[in-house]
């Protein structure tokens, strides 16, 4: 049985990162995952005739000394990698509205009130969540 430094369990962008991180300094890892693909959240999934995006398709912390940008400089690849701003991200389709998803999270905040202005109160909690995890 081959000997290694590391077992990254889960190839999603946490283990994909860990490894890669431990690779970059000399490490031999063995990363396992039980789906067929790796990605976790970062790939897409079928059901019937239908292809989902798990909507993993924006990145805070590309900026210089965010969390992105530092992961890229550990692996020694970010001269290599350039984000592009999109906007509008996508949009979102829901049974009773569909929204235009801004990259400005303030304004995807104001389209999800008036378009779900019942929410208010969830709606208001959600954001304030994502502005801690964010900033």
């Amino acid at each position: 049985m081959p000997d290694y430094d590391v077992i990254v369990i889960g190839s999603g962008i946490g283990g994909l990162i860990s490894a890669g991180i431990l690779v970059s300094r000399g490490l031999k890892i063995l990363l396992v995952e039980k789906n067929v693909n790796p990605g976790g959240y970062l790939s897409s999934f079928k059901r019937g005739a239908f292809i989902f995006d798990s909507a993993v398709d924006c990145f805070s912390g590309v900026e210089n000394g965010g969390l992105i940008s530092n992961v890229l400089k550990l692996l020694g690849v970010d001269s290599q990698v350039h984000f592009v701003r999109v906007d509008p991200i996508r949009v979102s389709i829901f049974p009773d509205a569909t929204i235009i998803v801004d990259s400005d999270v303030n304004v995807y905040k104001k389209k999800t009130d008036v378009a779900f202005p019942f929410r208010g109160r969830c709606s208001c909690r959600f954001f304030q969540i994502i502005r801690r995890c964010i900033y």
